[in-house]
């Protein structure tokens, strides 16, 4: 975990909490964020709950300083050159999509955010602009908001942006939702876990890295970059199990498997390890 060890994500990486599906939807049916984005809040069992900035510092072990780079994003005239330099040992002043340019660290780092951090699912060969600033920030040792990251995030997930494109939900981060909640309110949800959590360790970070990820195991060309959006919130405390759309995705209380390493996920093929995450994001396709 050497390529991590300086910024303040080792903690949530490491962190194996498994949580239960119906506490993830439910939490996301009933999610509000304020407008300065330090603050979750939401219903479990027609219970309030929060988790704000402080709770991402004192449980998550998540920084509040640095540059938010959702901002930088967003600004069209970035200049893409020095990130580019970093990943790519290129100078292009623009955002470059594939991922089969990138340098072995930047590979592995851009690979280890897409399956836990920043989960995106179904496409290895792109990667999202969020995604290529964040790995470019890691490998250049710079200091960025991580609870920011991570609301800004969990925001993109419950916001739909183009309502007459049909998409299917990708509701992630669960593990790091449920431990929050739990430690917090020494919060009980009446249903067991029924989801794992991919987590990674020393012995899976160092598996990954020596892997075939680095000798061209892209998916075939042509592939679309797919977003990660999901169903947006309903600000009434009703729980979720009330919503008909997400009764399909009961499915996965009967097939998932215990919470295990990314070693045992065998992710010295790592296609496999990324495979899981697509399966736990996605209880239903378009």
């Amino acid at each position: 975990m050497d390529l991590f060890a300086h910024t303040s994500l080792c903690f949530i990486l490491y962190l194996a909490f498994p949580f239960n599906s119906e506490l993830l939807r439910e939490f996301f049916a009933n999610l509000c964020i304020n407008p300065t984005f330090t603050a979750l809040t939401s219903y479990l069992n027609r219970r309030p709950v929060e988790i704000t900035y402080q709770d991402c510092v004192e449980l998550l072990q998540l920084s509040t300083t640095g540059d938010k780079l959702h901002i930088i994003i967003s600004d069209p005239d970035f200049d893409w050159s020095t990130a580019n330099h970093f990943l790519r040992q290129t100078n292009a002043p623009f955002h470059i999509g594939e991922t089969s340019s990138l340098v072995k660290d930047a590979r592995t780092i851009q690979h280890v955010l897409r399956t836990s951090i920043i989960p995106k699912v179904g496409d290895q060969v792109h990667i999202t602009p969020l995604l290529y600033l964040t790995t470019f920030y890691i490998m250049a040792h710079r200091e960025f908001n991580t609870a920011d990251l991570i609301f800004q995030y969990i925001d993109h997930l419950t916001t739909i942006r183009d309502p007459g494109h049909k998409r299917k939900p990708n509701l992630a981060l669960g593990h790091l939702i449920a431990y929050v909640l739990e430690t917090k309110y020494q919060l009980q949800y009446p249903a067991p876990p029924n989801l794992p959590t991919l987590f990674y360790s020393n012995n899976s970070f160092n598996t990954l890295h020596s892997t075939r990820l680095h000798l061209g195991d892209e998916e075939p060309q042509g592939a679309e970059e797919e977003e990660a959006p999901a169903l947006a919130p309903v600000l009434d405390p009703i729980p979720l199990r009330q919503y008909s759309q997400f009764d399909q995705n009961k499915k996965l209380d009967e097939q998932t498997k215990p919470v295990q390493d990314c070693v045992g996920l065998g992710l010295s093929q790592s296609v496999l390890c990324f495979s899981l995450l697509e399966f736990i994001c996605n209880g239903q396709r378009d």
